[in-house]
């Protein structure tokens, strides 16, 4: 097949082709990220003792002073007055009840002063069996939360809001400001935690859970979007050698799935779990690049947090702030300097206990011997911008290529190089790489058409004005409302993918590049939302564009050939021909001669027209009125006219999309 000229798909912009609506690119958006604070209740430590002390042998963060960190944390966000705060993970120390209620009450708090507040859980969040309150040589086990827990205690900072939830995962996306979505993504494993009496500390994509992820970046790029991914573990590697040596820290996968969001579109995530202030990104074949922002922890030095400020030119700055005084006792010492101490003081033992277990495995002299290098490269890597190694981390990074320890050393030199960009203050553009393409569709719906055109009965008084293809089994999270009909002549909403493939045969879920709804209008033209122009999609098309139609209650049908760009619009009319849509005359029905249209009565929209869509459906809803997908002919009545005149004419009639769409 002749693929379409790469120069008349790709055309570089220069100005701010945000819609109208959005108020992304209208206005400056400041954002405020903070990760891992691990709060801990101060009536969880009854007695400091050996307990609670052995704790801290093997995890140096402050959690004595973490209710000073988070007033103070708390107080610095208000003074900040961002309108969006994103927390991304590790909320609390371990999953303890009474610490997740505390941080809801700071969130309440930020809320109260202008700020939408936004969560995604942490490895140490949830199901966690070490949820324990220390009294001097013994512990106690106190009440954590589940999943369902979770939700219900954060439901109004990121879930009640959320304009879509996955349903195999804690998962959703939501739309704080008009054009920018934020989309959560739970990559933690929490499922077998009080099986393994542990909390699962490594991180990935259920592959449903990735798929969904996908479609949300597909729906927000193609509405012409900004969106912002959350997530607790890495994306992306920090630095060489990081998921061989810290494999716990970076997503499973990591390159793929990366370099799949960054070529559908997404361009930022801001992530935590490793507890260092740091950020890198990766640029894939395509040309796409993708942006890793990992915060620091607030209860380990430097106890940063990230502000974020989208300028109405679609520039992004990053920056970053440190936590400086606490109401506290830190002695002689600021609290930075404090901060600083604490992890020094603390990080050789913690070191040593690291590279005599797997995956390092090295023997304690070997250990004792690589300590006060990797300490001093750790240290170095959590506060950012690394800065040149000390003699001493030189020679000993030296020694290990030379004993065979070389993974070790590159892990440690790559983090001394520390690339770009910076990790405390860096600019980037959001700005879409690729003008808005125009589709111009075309085509009739079976159950309305009467003579020559379709009716438009649902108008207005049934018509929602939010569209219908947010639920299952579309799960659409794109443009979702309008303020009133724009037409008389409009008939329904419809659901129109792009897909670039070689040929339709090809066309899958692996395909898909852009969703939008639209106005179906009586005579068959489809268009954007204000009634008038054209839908337009934002990607780079590299073979050949396909578009496939949905609608609620009629079978889905695919362009037979590749869409052509001509006068600057693609054209295509699926009504002309039988052979206009792939599969020819089994996928839609001539209703006037020379005229074919979508074949009506799916109306759980599976794709099949069986005994079920009477059963399950027309026969529950039989003459009640209203927007109904049981009303195949859209006239608001669900009665005969439905069953005999729809479904029973088109009983087996199958979708003819290819396999796996």
């Amino acid at each position: 097949m002749k693929l379409l000229p790469a120069q008349l798909l790709v055309i570089l912009i220069t100005v701010n082709t945000f819609p109208s609506w959005s108020q992304v690119g209208q206005q400056g958006i400041k954002i405020c990220v903070i990760s891992d604070v691990h709060y801990f209740d101060t009536s969880l430590l009854i007695n400091d003792g050996t307990a609670f002390q052995n704790y801290l042998t093997y995890d140096r963060k402050l959690l004595k002073e973490s209710y000073a960190i988070t007033e103070s944390l708390i107080d610095s966000l208000i003074a900040e007055q961002p309108d969006i705060v994103l927390v991304s993970g590790d909320i609390t120390k371990d999953g303890e009840l009474i610490c997740h209620q505390k941080m809801a009450a700071y969130f309440e708090a930020l809320e109260m002063n202008g700020a939408q507040v936004f969560v995604s859980p942490g490895n140490h969040d949830i199901n966690n069996p070490h949820a324990v309150a220390y009294d001097g040589d013994v512990t106690y086990p106190v009440p954590s939360v589940n999943a369902a827990e979770f939700v219900s205690t954060y439901e109004d900072f990121g879930f009640n809001e959320a304009i879509l939830r996955d349903t195999a995962s804690l998962s959703y996306v939501a739309e704080p400001i008009p054009g920018l979505q934020i989309l959560s993504m739970d990559v933690c494993r929490y499922d077998s935690n009080y099986i393994n009496n542990y909390p699962q500390t490594d991180g990935g994509f259920k592959p449903q859970v990735l798929e969904w992820v996908k479609d949300r970046v597909i729906d927000a790029t193609s509405s012409g979007k900004i969106i912002l991914g959350l997530q607790h573990h890495n994306m992306i590697e920090h630095f060489t050698n990081q998921k061989l040596v810290f494999s716990e820290y970076v997503i499973d996968d990591w390159d793929n799935i990366s370099t799949i969001l960054a070529d559908l579109g997404l361009k930022v995530v801001f992530t935590g779990h490793f507890h260092a202030q740091d950020a890198v990104s990766k640029t894939t074949l395509a040309g796409n690049t993708i942006f890793d922002f990992e915060t620091g922890s607030a209860v380990t030095f430097p106890c940063p947090y990230r502000i974020v400020t989208i300028h109405p030119d679609l520039t992004m700055d990053v920056t970053g702030k440190r936590v400086t005084e606490i109401d506290y006792d830190t002695g002689s010492m600021t609290f930075q300097q404090y901060a600083k101490n604490e992890l020094v003081n603390g990080l050789p033992s913690t070191i040593i206990y690291l590279l005599t277990n797997p995956p390092f495995n090295l023997s304690q002299s070997t250990a004792e011997f690589v300590e006060p290098a990797f300490s001093e490269t750790i240290l170095a890597h959590y506060e950012g911008n690394e800065g040149s190694p000390s003699s001493n981390t030189q020679f000993v990074m030296f020694s290990l290529y030379l004993s065979g320890y070389g993974y070790i050393a590159d892990g440690m030199q790559s983090i001394w190089n520390d690339k770009s960009p910076d990790d405390w203050n860096m600019s980037t553009s959001l700005q879409p790489a690729l003008v808005p393409q125009q589709l111009n569709i075309t085509i009739l719906l079976q159950g309305p058409f009467s003579d020559s055109e379709m009716t438009t009965h649902l108008n207005p008084e049934f018509l929602p004005l939010a569209q219908p293809y947010i639920d299952l089994p579309w799960n659409y999270s794109g443009l979702s409302s309008v303020q009133q009909i724009p037409s008389p002549d409009v008939v329904d909403w419809v659901l129109v993918e792009t897909h670039d493939a070689p040929d339709a045969a090809s066309v899958s879920v692996n395909s898909l590049v852009g969703r939008r709804v639209g106005w179906l209008h009586n005579n068959g033209n489809i268009t954007a939302l204000n009634g008038s122009s054209n839908l337009q999609f934002y990607h780079e098309i590299k073979q050949a564009l396909f578009v496939v139609v949905r609608h609620r209650n009629h079978l889905a049908v695919l362009s037979s050939s590749p869409l052509v760009l001509s006068g600057g619009i693609y054209t295509y009319d699926y009504t002309t021909d039988a052979d206009k849509a792939f599969g020819g005359i089994a996928a839609q029905a001539e209703v006037i001669p020379g005229k074919w249209a979508l074949i009506a009565g799916d109306a759980d929209a599976d794709g099949v027209i069986s005994q079920m869509d009477k059963t399950d459906f027309w026969s529950v809803f039989s003459g009640k009125s209203g927007y109904l997908k049981e009303d195949f002919n859209l006239d608001s009545q669900v009665d005969n006219l439905d069953k005999n005149d729809c479904w029973r004419i088109n009983l087996g009639e199958n979708s003819q999309l290819p396999a796996g769409k």
